[in-house]
């Protein structure tokens, strides 16, 4: 939920659908940063990133160059219930931007269609496979992307 939280307009002014969401990163703060007493150190000072840092590192990455078009969560677009999806215009190596979505869940896990269209699903371990539209994924509380043709 904490995606979602971070992405919705009314907690984002600025924010919007089909707006660049690497500003809104910029304006994204850990006012504990560097502080190995909060609950998820992300980098303690003179360490490493830990995995929690490297996995936010990775959603950053993924999702750069991304333009918002939705998010929802469960039945109300066609998923499990505790299934929440981010949908966005990802640009591929040649610069088409293509469709892309997050799906991840608040507990627990569901396993779900990928879609069609679906090319590949990528992982913030930073593994990736190839899919096509029959494939199912488990989704998990670690969010994945999907990419479409």
């Amino acid at each position: 939920m904490v995606l979602v939280d971070f992405l919705r307009q009314d907690r984002n002014p600025g924010i919007r659908d089909s707006t660049n969401l690497s500003t809104a990163q910029e304006r994204m703060y850990f006012y504990a940063w560097g502080n190995g007493k909060i609950r998820i150190v992300l980098q303690a000072e003179g360490q490493p990133p830990t995995k929690a840092g490297r996995f936010v590192a990775g959603l950053q990455q993924w999702l750069a160059y991304a333009n918002l078009r939705s998010c929802g969560r469960g039945l109300e677009i066609g998923l499990p219930e505790n299934v929440w999806q981010c949908e966005f215009l990802i640009p591929d190596e040649r610069g088409t931007l293509r469709t892309a979505r997050v799906r991840w869940t608040h507990s627990g896990t569901a396993a779900t269609r990928v879609g069609a269209g679906a090319r590949s699903v990528e992982y913030l371990d930073g593994t990736a496979r190839r899919v096509d539209d029959r494939d199912t994924e488990s989704i998990t509380e670690r969010p994945i992307l999907i990419r479409y043709r």
